[in-house]
């Protein structure tokens, strides 16, 4: 519906105005926007009547062209096409530059409310406050907390989601399509720390808030077709079409209701209760509390989700580690639990994760900043106000000077770089949560991603579940290749369509 309401606003116009954009700024436009240009070059054709086409390119190859623009301007800079814009990409020296830039400059929080809109879409409370960040940094200070949280949903969210996805297959195999079965898997893992029981097993509102973060991302991708003066009134009439958002709010209303009638100490220990913390207002605007738990459940599901499924391949792919770390979760665990205090003693999970992520090729790109003000870089490259500017990261991972044989999976390659059996004085500086110049997946700087320690959590527990329940391997017509990814606008996605067999492990109990 969101479409019938994009198509009776403004049809053939955006086209113009998007395409009159693009032209000016391939023809010069302005004296900015030369500035902006000078020294940095495009790295596809940006001559006038090309640049849609190459806008079309960007878009869809994004991942090679930042590959290739890296590889002529490794340690220098360049311009690709994205999303009508030409954002300068960073790499080599000019990366720590990026992260260590004034956020009066460039700006994160000016990128998120551009890309997200969260200022029409949730309000001030999470545009400008920012308040998402008190609730990722509280949620951070208490994972022990909601640790067993996710440790007694992931028994069933597994059995529910393999019931319902699961072919059952020869000598008590079943198999699932990993990517679908598991996005719905960590939703409920996620759901259980985000809002509890029994909530996080409801269908009705499991099914409205996967809708509710998929209609906010869409209604951010119309909203910036729109000229900034236009986009409230678009906003508005969007509403007319999709109602997702406000069934978000009319089902957690009642929750919202009992929490605030109870003293803070009792309320339960969830992600709501933070973002309730978080909303100072004698009457909090519903709409800013659901709208900041969409936009935390989108972000957080994500991560989780993807970073998994990119594991779960792998570990599929080679079989031959499997035992090591089963191993090494029998060392630590022994009959007893998986605690929280455990996980951060596998050493060998922690590198065979790093380097899973290390492989996948996450994303071509991180670190987008907006510049607020005009920000000139040490080379004298001026990025005007108003443009977007971002850090390469992909390539960086499969750089053989700064990875010895990038291209191969080695999954103990950080372990061995800790030393002392992951004990070494630099066991922190390359644990799986910490970022650096050389491995960007989390970021670079202050604000590196805030949610990684709680992404790890939920990746770790899941995969030392698994492997202490379940044999796991690729179907026979896999012939043993991890299935391949899927490289969308410089994101690199696990193959949406690849099928993992599963078998309970006989005699097996253990948490």
């Amino acid at each position: 519906m969101l479409f019938e309401a994009l198509a009776v606003l403004t049809p053939p116009v955006l086209l113009y105005k998007w395409y009159t954009s693009a032209s000016r700024q391939a023809t010069g436009g302005n004296h900015d926007e030369q500035t902006h240009r000078v020294d940095v070059e495009p790295i596809v054709s940006d001559a006038f009547g090309m640049s849609i086409l190459s806008q079309i390119r960007g878009a869809i190859w994004a991942h090679s062209i930042i590959q290739k623009g890296y590889e002529q301007h490794k340690n220098g800079m360049f311009k690709i096409p994205f999303f009508g814009q030409w954002p300068t990409i960073v790499s080599g020296e000019y990366i720590k530059e990026l992260a260590h830039a004034p956020e009066s400059h460039l700006s994160f929080q000016a990128m998120l409310n551009e890309f997200m809109q969260l200022e029409l879409l949730v309000g001030t409370g999470i545009s400008h406050d920012a308040i998402y960040l008190s609730v990722i940094r509280a949620l951070t200070r208490r994972l022990s907390a909601f640790h067993p949280e996710i440790a007694d949903e992931t028994r069933a969210a597994l059995a529910t989601q393999f019931e319902k996805h699961g072919k059952k297959e020869k000598d008590g195999w079943i198999s699932v399509k990993a990517f679908k079965a598991f996005s719905e898997i960590t939703t409920q893992l996620n759901a259980r720390a985000f809002i509890g029981l029994p909530l996080c097993r409801d269908q009705k509102w499991m099914t409205s808030i996967q809708k509710g973060g998929a209609d906010m991302s869409w209604r951010a991708v119309l909203l910036r077709m729109f000229p900034e003066h236009r986009r409230s009134d678009a906003n508005e009439y969007m509403k007319r079409y999709s109602h997702v958002l406000e069934d978000c709010i009319a089902l957690l209303n009642p929750v919202l209701e009992q929490r605030r009638a109870m003293r803070e100490d009792e309320r339960p220990n969830d992600v709501l209760t933070l973002i309730m913390s978080q909303v100072t207002e004698e009457e909090p605007d519903p709409r800013t509390i659901v709208g900041t738990y969409l936009f935390l459940e989108r972000v957080a599901q994500g991560t989780t989700h993807t970073t998994f499924v990119h594991v779960l391949y792998f570990l599929v792919a080679y079989p031959e580690y499997t035992e090591v770390l089963r191993e090494e979760i029998r060392q630590v665990h022994g009959d007893g639990p998986i605690s929280f205090a455990s996980l951060g003693e596998l050493r060998k999970l922690d590198s065979y994760l790093r380097e899973a992520i290390r492989c996948s090729g996450f994303s071509s790109a991180t670190m987008n900043r907006f510049a607020v003000q005009e920000y000139t870089f040490s080379n004298g490259v001026k990025i005007p106000k108003g443009k977007l500017v971002a850090a390469v990261a992909n390539p960086i991972h499969m750089d053989p000077d700064i990875y010895e044989d990038a291209k191969e999976f080695k999954p103990w390659r950080f372990l061995e770089r800790t030393g002392a059996e992951g004990l070494g004085k630099d066991s922190k500086k390359y644990a799986l949560v910490t970022p650096a110049e050389d491995f960007l997946a989390w970021g670079l700087g202050k604000h590196a991603c805030p949610g990684r320690w709680y992404a790890a959590m939920v990746v770790k527990h899941l995969v030392v579940y698994i492997l202490l329940q379940y044999d796991i391997k690729l179907p026979d017509s896999a012939k043993g290749k991890r299935p391949a990814n899927l490289h969308v606008m410089g994101s690199s996605l696990p193959n949406l369509s690849a099928k993992v067999l599963f078998k309970r492990r006989e005699g097996l109990d253990w948490e």
